[in-house]
């Protein structure tokens, strides 16, 4: 999730996960796989033509064509109601359960109205969950995150119709998660190009002096991660996603193993 529609990229998505569930590779059951979906619905068929025991997850975000266009573009391509009979479809040839990603912005889809909608939906798919997402708004993009009174309420009148419901825990607000919050998060003093080359982290048009990728191999863990950003920025943060997967994993620091990655030379350690 997060790094583009699957369904748009689909023999590449299948393949992916065949992959992951092989025995000799990473040996993941499809049943804990998820694919997430802004509703591409002639892809939705052909993956639901493949019966494999994955949960789909559909981001929603709205109760009718109009909002749901407003918010997501592809809600302009599809209508609602022919990307539900797509999951609909989905479900009865996998009878795997359905989840609805649902972002609430405050005063654009959040009111006791849309609450009842969406009960009317979900409580169509047995043992479906509905995922409600407060929006990371600020006042650089103009949308809000309703109250925390404000979406359990919402949650309560969707859960009235027998629907399994939750609230996405917030990870990121003091930081502004959300990519389009950053981007559009200026300072009053520089420009965010100036303030990247202030700190160090960043310079446009900068050459590379040295590899900035990082990797980490030990036994069967293998994490490879690509150090775009130029000047500090690649270097510090690939770093990082590599120490904190392999705490995380292996419950330590990084070791030994974990070194400057190379895409050019095997006659490095682990070279790629």
């Amino acid at each position: 999730m997060g790094s583009g529609e699957p369904l748009q990229n689909f023999d590449n998505t299948m393949d992916a996960l065949r992959f992951i569930h092989e025995k000799e590779s990473f040996n993941i059951g499809y049943r804990r796989m998820t694919v997430s979906t802004c509703g591409l619905v002639p892809n939705i068929y052909r993956f639901a033509e493949l019966e494999l025991p994955i949960t789909l997850a559909l981001s929603l975000h709205a109760t009718t064509d109009a909002t749901r266009k407003e918010i997501i573009p592809i809600g302009a391509t599809y209508p609602l109601q022919d990307v539900l009979d797509a999951v609909a479809e989905y479900y009865k040839r996998t009878e795997r359960r359905i989840t609805f990603e649902y972002i609430l912005i405050q005063d654009v889809n959040s009111s006791e109205t849309e609450a009842h909608q969406l009960g009317t939906i979900a409580k169509e798919f047995p043992h479906c969950n509905v995922n409600l997402i407060p929006v990371n708004g600020n006042e650089h993009i103009h949308l809000y995150k309703p109250s925390m009174k404000a979406m359990q309420h919402f949650k309560s009148i969707v859960e009235s119709y027998g629907v399994s419901v939750t609230i996405r825990k917030e990870m990121g607000d003091e930081i502004q998660a959300n990519l389009r919050s950053i981007k559009n998060t200026t300072s009053t003093i520089f420009e965010r190009r100036d303030v990247m080359i202030s700190l160090g982290i960043s310079k446009t048009g900068l050459v590379r002096q040295r590899n900035e990728d990082r990797f980490y191999a030990n036994g069967p863990l293998l994490i490879v991660a690509d150090g775009m950003g130029g000047y500090t920025g690649g270097e510090y943060a690939s770093t990082m996603v590599v120490d904190t997967i392999v705490e995380v994993v292996q419950g330590s620091t990084r070791d030994n193993n974990s070194c400057t990655g190379t895409s050019h030379t095997k006659s490095e350690p682990y070279g790629l």
